[in-house]
């Protein structure tokens, strides 16, 4: 669950090395292209992501998103299947709003007929 009352210290940075940036982006859009079906931003900190799925597809995008995770600490996501879809909801803190819109964008594109 989202904690917008109290945001910790983390710094809006990512730890990838430049070399592997490429890497992820690739794995992203390889992913959003395959399964994403709904993108949509209720707000300028959070987004939400709808995949559809199979169990194999879900523990690929479980497994991207905890690598996300762990190298851009700001990113929270919190993932919930819902029948055939899973949800990955997304927030960021108040200063890397442009990280997320970039970061749905590239979903956006990847994936013209996921809803916006």
């Amino acid at each position: 669950m989202f904690n917008s009352m109290h945001e910790p210290s983390i710094p809006i940075v990512c730890t990838l090395l430049p070399s592997e940036t490429g890497q992820r982006l690739e794995e992203f859009e390889k992913l959003f292209t395959n399964h994403l079906r709904e993108v949509s931003q209720p707000s300028p900190r959070q987004a939400r992501f709808g995949f559809e799925v199979t169990e194999e597809t879900e523990a690929v995008v479980r497994e991207l998103f905890a690598r996300e995770q762990k190298c851009c600490a700001f990113f929270d996501f919190v993932i919930q299947r819902r029948g055939a879809r899973l949800i990955v909801q997304a927030q960021v803190p108040a200063g890397a709003e442009a990280v997320l819109d970039e970061f749905a964008t590239v979903a956006r594109r990847a994936a013209p007929r996921a809803a916006a």
